[in-house]
């Protein structure tokens, strides 16, 4: 092994090196503030009724890899929905404000274009699909898909805070903005937001 070269000028370059290497994550910071900040200035403006308390704090991070189950034990992960704007909700069937939310919710994913806009909804119940079956069952949903995240996964890398949470990516898988609320989700503030998103690519 050779030793590390030494002197005046080894030692600036050595400053020097150090500077970018803390610079860096200071700069990451810079860039996802920057990012929040973008968001709020282009869809603040459709931040009205429920939509008021949007979230665009992590606006520009990308979606979470971490898989969730849909039936039959299928693993999928948001990346499967990339290409189009995701509404993710995470609910359970003991939330009150979840089970209020979820008919807006089975109607604003039946009134979009399914090739532009997924509407997720994954529970966050230990049950799983003992639960979930027949909650879908007696409430009548028609056009939402379960999924479940029984080990609650998915919830920890979005660090929710509680339930019900909606999270809203573009279609290239980053974060616009979330809700930490129960909402109408069929409203046509969100159809006018899920549009912008949608127009903006």
């Amino acid at each position: 092994m050779s030793p590390l070269p030494t002197g005046p000028g080894v030692a600036t370059m050595w400053r020097r090196l150090a500077a970018v290497l803390l610079a860096v994550p200071l700069l990451a910071g810079a860039v996802s503030l920057a990012g929040g900040a973008a968001a709020a200035a282009d869809y603040g403006r459709y931040a009205v009724g429920d939509l008021k308390r949007l979230d665009f704090a992590a606006a520009g991070t990308p979606a979470p890899a971490v898989p969730f189950e849909a039936k039959a034990g299928k693993a999928v992960s948001l990346a499967d929905f990339r290409g189009r704007v995701v509404v993710l909700n995470l609910w359970a069937t003991w939330c009150a404000p979840c089970v209020k939310e979820m008919p807006s919710l089975d109607r604003l994913a039946a009134s979009v274009d399914p090739r532009a806009v997924a509407v997720v909804t994954v529970s966050q119940d230990m049950a799983g699909w003992r639960a979930v079956d027949p909650f879908w069952a007696r409430r009548g949903l028609k056009t939402l898909t379960p999924y479940i995240d029984k080990p609650n996964k998915l919830a920890l890398a979005l660090k929710a805070k509680g339930l019900p949470v909606t999270v809203i990516y573009d279609a290239r898988g980053r974060e616009v903005a979330r809700l930490t609320y129960g909402a109408e989700w069929d409203s046509k503030a969100v159809k006018t937001l899920l549009a912008a998103v949608t127009a903006a690519g």
